[in-house]
């Protein structure tokens, strides 16, 4: 979830990135391992590690695979305690990096998982409408009874039969 804090730290890393698709991957691979390991959450959370020795544990894991600044950085989130932030801060990146390449992602949540004809019809239709490249992120939703409801940044398009019936019933209550 983008937040002022992930936002903030996000900015920072892509304001001093020499390469934002590396440091892209490699925050990934960070956001993975921590998200992947308990025993890594328990040593980030205990309060009787000292950011030192987490700082010297980052820096074993890290050096020499990742830039000097991206380290730095790894640095400053644990000095601040918001290295638990990194998913946050992860996603945040990605969008500005998105941004920069000219690319939306948009969710589709259907019943069903969308055919390739109408894929590729609605990534038309967003790509005239957005003039970006669209990267669909498909949501199955087995609650909904047919159609589709897409959500772009802020805005959603909501073709489901579910929104249909609900404005129906509103319409006929007056």
């Amino acid at each position: 979830m983008i937040n002022e804090v992930s936002l903030q730290y996000a900015k920072s890393l892509y304001d001093l990135s020499n390469d934002l698709d590396k440091d892209l991957n490699d925050l990934e691979v960070l956001k993975s391992c921590i998200s992947n390991s308990n025993e890594l959450v328990k040593v980030l959370m205990h309060p009787s590690i000292s950011k030192e020795e987490k700082k010297e544990l980052f820096k074993n894991l890290l050096s020499g695979k990742v830039e000097d600044y991206f380290l730095y950085f790894v640095y400053v989130l644990v000095d601040n305690e918001r290295i638990l932030e990194l998913e946050n801060i992860y996603d945040t990146f990605k969008m500005l990096v998105d941004e920069k390449h000219n690319i939306l992602n948009c969710d589709v949540v259907s019943k069903y998982p969308l055919n390739t004809i109408i894929k590729n019809d609605l990534v038309k239709f967003l790509e005239n409408k957005y003039h970006k490249q669209i990267i669909i992120n498909e949501i199955i939703d087995n609650s909904l009874i047919g159609g589709i409801k897409v959500i772009v940044q802020n805005e959603v398009i909501d073709y489901t039969f579910d929104s249909t019936l609900m404005n129906l019933k509103n319409t006929i209550k007056g």
